[in-house]
């Protein structure tokens, strides 16, 4: 009777070192997703930060170069005399 209850506890412990792997290796693999996913948001934001300040430099260079287009089309009309 005794290796019997000995032998259905074995079996529970079992069971719940089963049940933990399992979950354990689920939980792994959720990690390693994660991180995959995390990385590639990483690379986009860094993609997306070069694309921003991209964009100011040229808002810049615009905003500099707009105000002498101006006075050379000016400088044109004029010297055609519009």
């Amino acid at each position: 009777m005794e290796g019997r209850r000995v032998h259905e506890r074995l079996t529970v412990v079992e069971q719940w070192v089963d049940k933990h792997e399992q979950r354990h290796n689920e939980f792994e693999e959720a990690l390693r997703l994660n991180t995959e996913l995390t990385k590639a948001i990483a690379t986009n934001t860094t993609e997306l930060v070069a694309i921003v300040k991209g964009a100011k430099g040229l808002r810049s260079l615009i905003a500099w170069l707009a105000p002498i287009f101006v006075i050379l089309a000016a400088a044109l009309a004029y010297l055609r005399g519009e």
